[in-house]
């Protein structure tokens, strides 16, 4: 009894692991920020279902308000807008997001936005993520994106600074 039991959770565990909650082919309908997208499931190129919001997994982007905001929401809006892309994710975020990994023809989007400099990679949510964490030392260093300004400012670090002001003017 003790080795089915180890079995059938094995194969729950494998499940939930490799198996997506989201089918294949999604297409991005439009992009709030540089790491939110709107989504529509495609089934023989046409859309169907419902609008779907898609938080980008381990990556923060500026906030539209926030200093390079309007380029990294550019950048993204580039990358994938009106296309068809493959999205992997499980969970939710408080705000009812699917946090996903976004795939355009087989490239990983969510590191690309790090790549380029576009977003930071998000240690806070993806610790062990050392590609990522490679990645954005890499975009520092060249002074890519939103590393070529000149003291710039996280997005967790700028919304921080703007919830403090807001709790002083109250």
């Amino acid at each position: 009894m003790k080795k089915i039991n180890k079995i059938l959770g094995l194969l729950v565990f494998i499940l939930i692991i490799y198996v997506p909650c989201f089918a294949e082919n999604y297409k991005v309908l439009y992009v709030s920020d540089g790491d939110t997208v709107a989504v529509k499931r495609t089934e023989n190129d046409k859309e169907t279902g419902e609008l779907i919001k898609v938080r980008l997994f381990g990556i923060d982007a500026p906030e539209i308000n926030q200093d390079y905001g309007y380029e990294s929401k550019q950048t993204l809006i580039n990358f994938i807008r009106n296309k068809n892309v493959k999205i992997y994710g499980k969970k939710k975020d408080r705000y009812g997001r699917v946090l996903g990994t976004v795939y355009y023809n087989n490239e990983n989007i969510n590191e690309k936005m790090v790549k380029t400099g576009n977003a930071w990679w998000y240690e806070k949510y993806d610790k062990k993520n050392v590609r990522m964490k490679q990645y954005q030392e890499a975009a520092q260093k060249n002074k890519l994106g939103i590393f070529a300004k000149k003291n710039y400012i996280s997005p967790w670090e700028f919304r921080k600074i703007k919830r403090e002001k807001k709790k002083r003017k109250n």
